[in-house]
C-alpha cells in the first residue's frame, strides 16, 4: 500500500490540509492562520493523519483531527476579553480608552481565534506580542499598553471567577 501524503495549503490565508485516500479526496480547514507557528502546529496534525492511514486508524469523518473548540465550556480568550469590555463600559471609563478596547478586539480574534483563555502559555502570549509588534506593526509602547488591558482582562476574570 502507497503511503499517502498529506498536503498543506494557505487557502484564503487559513491553513488546511489535503489528500486522497481509496480514491476519494479529503480536505480539512484547521481554523488557522497562515502564520509560522500555525504552520508547525498544521504539520504535526499532518503528520498524525499520515500516521493514522499507515496503522488502519484513520478516522473517514475527520472528527479525530478537527481543531478542539471550546473544551468543557472553558471561556475562549475573545470571550474573556468582550466580557471584560462589556464590565468596563459600564463603569465610569474615558470613551477613548473605551474606544482602545474595541480596537484591540480584532486583533485578539485573528490571534487567538478559538483558543481557550487557559490553554494560552507563555509562549503564545510571547507569540502574540511578538505578532503585534512585526505582523500588526504596532509601536512598542502600544503592544505594551494592549498586553496591560489582556492583563486587566485575565485578572478580572479571575477574580470574579469567569470561566464558563
Amino acid at each position: 500500500m502507497a503511503k499517502v501524503q498529506v498536503n498543506l495549503e494557505n487557502f484564503e490565508g487559513r491553513l488546511r490540509l489535503r489528500w486522497r485516500q481509496a480514491g476519494k479526496r479529503y480536505c480539512l480547514a484547521l481554523g488557522l492562520s497562515d502564520r509560522p507557528v500555525n504552520r508547525l502546529v498544521a504539520e504535526q496534525k499532518a503528520r498524525a493523519i499520515e500516521a493514522d492511514l499507515a496503522t488502519g486508524n484513520f478516522d473517514p469523518t475527520l472528527q479525530k483531527y478537527r481543531p478542539a473548540t471550546n473544551k468543557q465550556g472553558e471561556i475562549l480568550v475573545v470571550e474573556l476579553f468582550n466580557k471584560f469590555q462589556s464590565f468596563k463600559a459600564k463603569t465610569d471609563i474615558d470613551r477613548r480608552t473605551l474606544e482602545k478596547y474595541q480596537g484591540f478586539q480584532p486583533k485578539l480574534k485573528e490571534f487567538f481565534q478559538q483558543k481557550t483563555a487557559l490553554s494560552v502559555t507563555r509562549e503564545d502570549a510571547e507569540s502574540f506580542r511578538a505578532w503585534l509588534l512585526e505582523t500588526k506593526k504596532l509601536a512598542p509602547v502600544t503592544v505594551k499598553e494592549r498586553i496591560g488591558l489582556l492583563k486587566a482582562a485575565y485578572e478580572w476574570g479571575r477574580q470574579n471567577k469567569v470561566n464558563h
